[in-house]
């Protein structure tokens, strides 16, 4: 399969490719404090869909870590 980057979009073939915006989120929980760590996660999590972020990644254990 051949792939081509004309200008900003990528194209497979001479058909577009859709674009996907993700985000890893990176934080600093509190270890044992499930609330906390909920509330900042979420405050997070709607951050980056509010910048357009279609797939958001959390810390693995999350929430308890």
């Amino acid at each position: 399969m051949a792939y081509l980057r004309d200008g900003k979009e990528l194209r497979v073939m001479g058909e577009s490719v859709r674009k996907h915006s993700v985000t890893a989120v990176q934080m600093e929980s509190v270890n044992g404090d499930i609330a906390a760590n909920l509330e900042k996660a979420t405050a997070l999590v709607e951050e980056a869909a509010q910048r357009g972020a279609k797939l958001i990644v959390l810390p693995e254990f999350m929430p308890d870590i």
